[in-house]
């Protein structure tokens, strides 16, 4: 066992010193208390609660491992846990007391699961299985109504793993939003999207993160009950890192429609779509109303199927898709998987498509503010399928000359400082060669991102120096396109 660092005599001299001298005692209590608060607020400022917890009988471990334990231990049935049926206390109900509820206070984001969790979850524990239950918890309600609304900056209601047995899920959760006056993220994980959950914080959000897949309209939500909510005043990013909904996005432009003097998104700078959108009409229509706030815009381009449907361009019904992007963009990032397409008759290489958006974007008007370009190419799961429907591959390095011609020029592009291109195992060799886009690199325009699909990592590749294909990896934690970063500019 080590010495401590003072000799325990000497430890006593000081302790009695400062009995003595009360000036110091007073300052070494309100340092230790000051201390214990700023520990109390990062250990508080991010809480989960659930209202259905996993919860096991506080008899039934104890009176197993009595009964194993027989004649061995004869006093074992006097340290038995108490009841089978008595429960064990829950975050919420530890919360609930009076000696604990001011920590409540420190919350800044608050993680909801309302509904009851997948019973796979407790595989891990040495406690079988059956010896846990979810019952709705009582206290729950109660926290939710102690907690100071006023304090919270981010609430993320999670996402479903089982039906809801309870039918006021969604009226408690609307309930707390109204509470929440000065709360600016929300981010919605569960498949199901309220409306009432979006108009209750429609004044003062800023980042609305949308990732369900149902969308559920309400006509007494809104501003006096029509509906709908005429402006969303302080929203700057929009993200729907999954599958667009598109009823969720004419549902937040229709209440703007016919108000003179008064845009309804007077503030968006970043939009988001993650999944393959095919719904272009209506994110043209919000560019095109935020054209002049406009900074960033992070798409995928639609595309059906890589061996009976290659060309991203045309959706089912066979007519173009394409965004407009308005000219005011700073940022605009393409999760683009068109690296490996088979050449079509309006594009005849598989780089055709995105010179093609880049082209048009340019030539339109020019992108005299538009600074960097985030483009993800096929990651190597998809290169392996595309190898096995077409062997003989494609000659993809003879279509960079135009795109590294195109990204290059300072007519069309006078401000564009970056160009970050995210590849997979197979073409980083291939990107890390000097010659395959030359000009970008004579200018050190490029940047490399290596996609680590094994472990979900990506990595920064900087050059040594110019003319050198070695160089060094750096951990890179979020993409534009990754879905995870709210604030791209």
């Amino acid at each position: 066992m080590p010495s401590p660092p003072l000799p325990v005599e000497l430890y006593h001299v000081i302790l009695q010193s400062l009995v003595d001298d009360l000036y110091t005692l007073k300052q070494c209590a309100l340092a230790c208390g000051t201390l214990r608060y700023i520990v109390q607020q990062h250990l508080f400022s991010e809480m989960t609660i659930h209202r259905f917890p996993q919860r096991r009988r506080v008899g039934s471990s104890s009176s197993s491992s009595s009964s194993s334990a027989g004649s061995s231990s004869p006093d074992s049935s006097c340290r038995a846990s108490p009841a089978i049926d008595e429960e064990e206390e829950t975050r919420c109900s530890w919360l609930l007391n009076p000696a604990h509820s001011h920590l409540l206070s420190h919350v800044r984001h608050l993680r909801l699961q309302c509904y009851p969790l997948p019973c796979a979850n407790v595989k891990s524990s040495s406690t079988p299985p059956s010896q846990y239950y979810q019952q709705p918890d009582p206290s729950f309600v109660s926290v939710l109504e102690l907690l100071p609304a006023e304090n919270l900056n981010k609430i993320t209601i999670l996402r479903r793993n089982r039906d809801d047995p309870l039918s006021d899920t969604e009226a408690v959760v609307t309930k707390l939003l109204k509470r929440s006056h000065l709360l600016t993220e929300l981010c919605i994980e569960d498949r199901r999207v309220p409306a009432a959950y979006l108009a209750a914080v429609a004044g003062s959000i800023k980042v609305l993160r949308v990732n369900g897949n149902e969308f559920v309209e309400d006509e007494a939500v809104g501003e006096g009950g029509e509906g709908f909510v005429r402006s969303w005043p302080r929203l700057e990013s929009l993200v729907f890192p999954g599958r667009l909904l598109p009823e969720c996005l004419v549902w937040m432009i229709m209440g703007g429609s016919g108000v003179d003097g008064g845009c309804v998104f007077p503030r968006l700078r970043n939009l988001y779509v993650g999944d393959e959108c095919r719904d272009v009409e209506v994110v043209n229509e919000v560019l095109e109303i935020c054209k002049s706030t406009l900074r960033s815009f992070v798409y995928t381009p639609f595309c059906y199927n890589f061996s009976s449907y290659p060309n991203p361009c045309f959706n089912q019904n066979g007519s173009v898709i394409e965004f407009n992007t308005p000219s005011t963009l700073r940022t605009l990032a393409i999760n683009c998987p068109v690296m490996l397409k088979p050449a079509s008759r309006n594009y005849p290489n598989p780089f055709g498509y995105l010179s093609h958006t880049l082209r048009r974007l340019s030539r339109s008007q020019p992108c005299t503010k538009l600074e960097v370009i985030h483009v993800r190419f096929l990651t190597t799961e998809q290169v392996e399928k595309l190898d096995a429907l077409f062997p003989g591959g494609f000659p993809i390095d003879m279509c960079f000359r135009e795109f590294d011609k195109l990204l290059s020029n300072p007519v069309r592009f006078p401000k564009l400082r970056k160009v970050y291109l995210t590849v997979g195992r197979h073409y980083l060799d291939l990107f890390r060669d000097p010659e395959t886009l030359p000009m970008l690199n004579m200018k050190e325009m490029l940047g490399l991102v290596y996609e680590e699909i094994s472990a979900r990592r990506f990595w920064l590749w900087s050059r040594a120096s110019s003319g050198v294909v070695d160089g060094e990896m750096e951990s890179v934690e979020t993409l534009l396109w990754d879905g995870r970063v709210c604030e791209f500019v």
